[in-house]
């Protein structure tokens, strides 16, 4: 009889260990895979800042152009930097001057447009922004 009480109290002790071992497991698993989830928030967030930050130097680069070169105009002009590229488009109507961009990073896509008039020497940038793809 002492055995079979004995016994009962090893088997209810090794039921505990096995239970608490897999809470912890699955308390394990889930914290692995909420890290593992916050890392590809992370990377993504980078990836647009990059891919974003590119439009925006392809777009200064234009301005650039226009500047030495009132007559400037970019059609499809592809340029690349850092793992990424963009392409330029610019419509001009007199002074005026329409220029859109399309930048892509990894798998990321950003596209600005900005509107600009040339007046004498000077470049006045009327509307600079994001839009949707």
């Amino acid at each position: 009889m002492k055995n079979i009480v004995k016994s009962q109290s090893g088997m209810a002790a090794i039921i505990i260990v096995v239970v608490i071992g897999a809470t912890a497991l699955v308390l394990a698993k889930s914290a692995s895979l909420s890290g593992i989830n916050e890392i590809d928030i992370s990377f993504n967030k980078d990836q647009g800042e990059k891919a974003l930050s590119l439009a925006e130097g392809c777009a200064e680069e234009t301005l650039r152009r226009i500047q030495l070169d009132t007559s400037y105009i970019a059609a499809d002009l592809e340029l690349t930097y850092g793992g990424g590229y963009c392409i330029i488009n610019t419509e001009a109507n007199g002074s005026q001057r329409t220029i859109t961009i399309n930048s892509q990073v990894g798998d990321y896509f950003k596209k600005l447009e900005v509107e600009a008039e040339l007046e004498e020497n000077r470049i006045i940038i009327n509307n600079w922004q994001e839009v949707s793809n």
